[in-house]
């Protein structure tokens, strides 16, 4: 007895495979990004407690505050920069793009609509993001106080988005088996 099972049979179980797994892939690869830019608040909290801390305060224009405020910006920049993944659905997650729906990415699997919604986070530095102010190696100690109360905001977004973004991961997963 010969039995010969068609390479077409396999193939749609084999399709929704592939890109099942390219969205839980996109999703690891945002959840990454996420956890980078939560290191790096908690880096500019660390230093920016450091810099206030710091007596007798570093005077304006020492080599010492320009070079604790050009770290802040770096880091700051970072942030931006982690918010454009090198995957086009983590970054449609991380806010960058939406695909009809503007503050969740509709899964597609096979062509079709699967019924499951990613939350977008938008987590970009800026006003509309996490809100965490520019700042200049020429600011003063009073726009320095206000950079830090972002910083305490702003992780607290981030780690609610990763709690959302977690929460949302388990509910598609459940719904595919």
């Amino acid at each position: 007895i010969k039995a010969e099972i068609s390479t077409f049979s396999a193939h749609p179980l084999q399709k929704f495979n592939a890109e099942f797994n390219a969205v839980v892939k996109s999703i690891r690869i945002a959840d990454k990004a996420m956890g980078e830019i939560e290191t790096n608040i908690e880096q500019m909290e660390s230093e920016v407690e450091m810099f206030i801390k710091q007596y007798p305060p570093f005077p304006p224009g020492s080599e010492d505050r320009i070079k604790y405020l050009s770290r802040f910006a770096m880091l700051r920049k970072q942030i931006d920069q982690l918010t454009f993944p090198p995957d086009a659905g983590a970054q449609t997650i991380m806010g960058q793009s939406s695909q009809g729906h503007p503050n969740a990415w509709e899964i597609k699997i096979g062509g079709m609509k699967s019924g499951q919604l990613i939350r977008t986070h938008s987590l970009h530095a800026g006003q509309g993001g996490l809100g965490i102010p520019e700042i200049t190696p020429q600011a003063n100690d009073g726009q320095v106080h206000e950079f830090k109360k972002s910083l305490d905001a702003a992780r607290q977004t981030v780690v609610k988005s990763r709690a959302e973004l977690a929460e949302d991961a388990f509910r598609m997963i459940r719904s595919a088996e």
